[in-house]
């Protein structure tokens, strides 16, 4: 459920928002076609997985 709310409230934020460069939760970077392919990605891919099992 959690993960649903994330994603209606990404799709309801402007679409030029900026990707980080490094994760907000483990602070690796993030690579760069993950940044070009979803715009405004906050977090590494196993941040993001751990966030959407946990939530």
């Amino acid at each position: 459920m959690e993960f649903l709310n994330q994603f209606q409230f990404i799709r309801t934020q402007p679409l030029n928002r900026t990707s980080a460069t490094h994760c907000c939760d483990c602070n690796e970077p993030i690579p760069e076609l993950r940044r070009k392919t979803l715009t405004g990605v906050q977090r590494c891919v196993d941040c993001q997985s751990i966030l959407e099992i946990t939530a």
